[in-house]
C-alpha cells in the first residue's frame, strides 16, 4: 500500500472514533425524547381514546386550557386547548377530528379578547409551531417551514440541544403540565403574594401591551376564513360552533381598551352573521371576581369550575339537554272477551 494513503486512513479513522460516541449519544437522545410525554402528545393520545364517545370538544389558548373543565360539562368532553395556541391550530386540529367523532354535539372555542388578531408565528413562542407539525401533523402557519426545518426530523432539534440534555439528565420525565385525562390543566388557587403579582397593574399593562403589539390585520383575514370554513363543516353535521370571550380581570379589560374591544366584537358579529357561529361573552361578567383568577387572564381551579358550570347551563344547555321524545303511540287493546 502506498505510504501516501496511510495518513488519509489515519485521519478517517480518527474522525470515525470521534464521531462514534456522538452518534451513539445522538441516537440515545432521540430515542429518549421520542418517549417524552408533552402536552401535545398527551392530547393526541387523550382525544384519540375518546373520539368515538366525545360529545363536546373545547379548544383555545392557555386561557381555555386552564378555564374549562370538561368533567363539569356533564357529558363526555375533551379540552384540546394549549399554551399560546392560535385559531389556525384550533381549526386545523378540529378539522382532523370531525369525521371521527360520531357523537359530537358541540364545539367551543374559548377565546381571549385578542384571539382573532393573533397568530402564533408572530409571538415570542413561535417555536411551538413545530410541535403542532410533529405531533398533530397539521400545517404550520408559515407553510414553507413545514418542509425545510430540521425540527420535524429530529427530537433533539425540536426540544433544542440544551433542553434535550436537561431532560436526559432527569431521566426523560413527562412535561405535560399536569393535564387531567380529559385535557384540562387546573391551576391551583395561588398564594396571596402570587395572586397579587398576577393582578399587579404594572404587570397587567405590560402583559396586555404584548398582546396588542402582536395583533395583525393580515392575521384577522386568515383567522376569519379558518373559523368560517370550520363552521361550515360543522354545520353540515348539524354541530354548532360556539366562539366567545372568557373572563379576564377588570385591569386587563381596562388596559385592552374600548376601541380594540369594539374591533374584535365587530369581527365576531361577522362570524355570527355570515357563518352561523354562536357567540358568548363572559369577559366582564360580575360573577367572576379577583379570587377566581390565577392572574389577569387565567382562571384558577375554583374559577374554572365556576365558569364551566356557567357554560354548561347558559351556553350548551340547548344542545346538551336530552331530546324531547314524543310519547309512544299505543295500539288499542283488543276487546275483552265476553264471559260465558
Amino acid at each position: 500500500m502506498p505510504s501516501s494513503e496511510l495518513p488519509v486512513q489515519r485521519v478517517a479513522g480518527r474522525i470515525l472514533l470521534f464521531c462514534a460516541p456522538l452518534l451513539v449519544l445522538g441516537g440515545w437522545l432521540e430515542r429518549g425524547l421520542a418517549g417524552v410525554e408533552n402536552s401535545y402528545s398527551a392530547k393526541v393520545r387523550g382525544v384519540g381514546a375518546v373520539m368515538k364517545d366525545v360529545e363536546v370538544l373545547v379548544t383555545g389558548g392557555s386561557g381555555a386550557l386552564d378555564a374549562i373543565d370538561p368533567s363539569g360539562l356533564s357529558v363526555p368532553a375533551y379540552n384540546l386547548a394549549n399554551a399560546s395556541q392560535s385559531l389556525h391550530y384550533d381549526c386545523a386540529i378540529l378539522s382532523t377530528l370531525i369525521e371521527d367523532t360520531p357523537k359530537l354535539r358541540a364545539v367551543v372555542i374559548g377565546a381571549p379578547l385578542w384571539y382573532l388578531s393573533k397568530e402564533l408565528k408572530n409571538s415570542p413562542e413561535a417555536w411551538r409551531q413545530h410541535f403542532y407539525a410533529v405531533f398533530w401533523r397539521v400545517p404550520m402557519e408559515d407553510p414553507p417551514k413545514s418542509f425545510i426545518t430540521i425540527q420535524q426530523h429530529s427530537y433533539t432539534a425540536l426540544y433544542t440541544p440544551p433542553a434535550a440534555m436537561e431532560y436526559a439528565a432527569a431521566g426523560f420525565p413527562p412535561i405535560d403540565g399536569g393535564l387531567t385525562a380529559d385535557g384540562w390543566e387546573p391551576l391551583e388557587v395561588p398564594s396571596p403574594e402570587v395572586a397579587a403579582s398576577g393582578l399587579d397593574p404594572i404587570w397587567v399593562r405590560q402583559h396586555v401591551a404584548g398582546h396588542l403589539a402582536a395583533m395583525r390585520t393580515e392575521s384577522e383575514v386568515r383567522n376569519l376564513a379558518a373559523v368560517a370554513a370550520l363552521s361550515e363543516r360543522l354545520n353540515e353535521r348539524g354541530v354548532p360552533l360556539y366562539f366567545g370571550w372568557l373572563p379576564v380581570s377588570a385591569g386587563y379589560n381596562a388596559e385592552f381598551g374600548p376601541d380594540a374591544r369594539a374591533h374584535q366584537r365587530q369581527m365576531m358579529e361577522r362570524l355570527k352573521a355570515d357563518s352561523g357561529v354562536r357567540l358568548f361573552d363572559y369577559s366582564t361578567d360580575p360573577r367572576f371576581s379577583d379570587s377566581d383568577f390565577y392572574n389577569a387572564d387565567h382562571m384558577n381551579r375554583v374559577g374554572a369550575q365556576k365558569l364551566t358550570a356557567v357554560l354548561r347551563d347558559e351556553v350548551l344547555a340547548p344542545v346538551l339537554s336530552p331530546p324531547v321524545l314524543s310519547p309512544p303511540v299505543l295500539s288499542p287493546a283488543p276487546p275483552t272477551p265476553a264471559l260465558e
